[in-house]
């Protein structure tokens, strides 16, 4: 049963709510929680609200600090055991004493086979004969030349400084190049050249060739003629030179 007292702090409470409520408008939770008893006459909680947000929060970010310890989560998670290893020992003594049984050892020495050794199966590079040639008595280079030909590049400018129409022949430049003797002007037909094969010497590589002139008695024509003559020879690396010889075959100055 309630004292005097208790009876006293009830009463002062509910005179003091009902002062509040005719004042004015409703006060807020935090004024009515600091002013509120309970039913025997109790003094309420002094926290707010917000205190108890503060150590909610607080709170957890102590258990959360708490768990990433290492020593203590050690404890809490327990560590994984490994499965016991059986014991061996028993059935080691159990078992029978191993049989030995001898092996004859062969001393036969050994013979180490001799292999071969690897011979390539490419095929030698194989330098085909190209004894080809062409000729004729017309030609847009005009002057007397001598040329020797080591590329494409340059067959093709030969090729067209003559004025040639047809397709350029194809040459193997690695294996072979050309060389060649334009006569220049000469008044009427009969003019010729012929180039003949090259020879070696310890230096360098002659080319020899004639002109063949019109018989004596012939009557000539009032054209003008430009004979050339070119000739595939095989590659060489020394010095090419052009040695006139007369239809004889002996050498001539020139």
């Amino acid at each position: 049963m309630a004292t005097a007292e208790e009876k006293r702090w009830a009463k002062e409470a509910r005179l003091r709510r009902q002062a509040l409520k005719k004042a004015g408008p409703p006060s807020t939770n935090l004024f009515q929680a600091r002013i509120r008893r309970t039913e025997f006459g109790q003094r309420a909680s002094s926290y707010s609200w917000i205190w108890v947000l503060f150590f909610l929060g607080a709170g957890m970010a102590a258990a959360a600090w708490w768990f990433q310890r290492g020593p203590i989560r050690a404890r809490i998670i327990p560590a994984r055991v490994s499965a016991p290893q059986p014991d061996l020992s028993s059935t080691l003594q159990a078992s029978s004493a191993p049989v030995v049984t001898p092996v004859a050892v062969s001393v036969a020495p050994v013979v180490t086979p001799v292999v071969a050794p690897t011979v390539s199966s490419a095929p030698p590079h194989v330098i085909l004969a190209d004894d080809r040639e062409w000729h004729g008595s017309a030609s847009d280079i005009q002057e007397p030349r001598h040329v020797v030909i080591r590329g494409r590049a340059l067959w093709q400018s030969l090729w067209r400084d003559m004025g040639r129409q047809d397709e350029l022949p194809r040459i193997n430049f690695n294996d072979h190049w050309v060389v060649g003797l334009f006569l220049g002007p000469k008044s009427g037909s009969g003019f010729e050249v012929q180039l003949q094969a090259p020879r070696e010497t310890e230096n360098e590589t002659i080319v020899p060739y004639r002109v063949v002139e019109p018989l004596p008695g012939v009557p000539l024509s009032n054209d003008t003629v430009y004979p050339w003559q070119l000739r595939v020879i095989a590659r060489t690396n020394k010095q090419i030179r052009f040695v006139q010889e007369s239809l004889s075959g002996s050498a001539v100055s020139h």
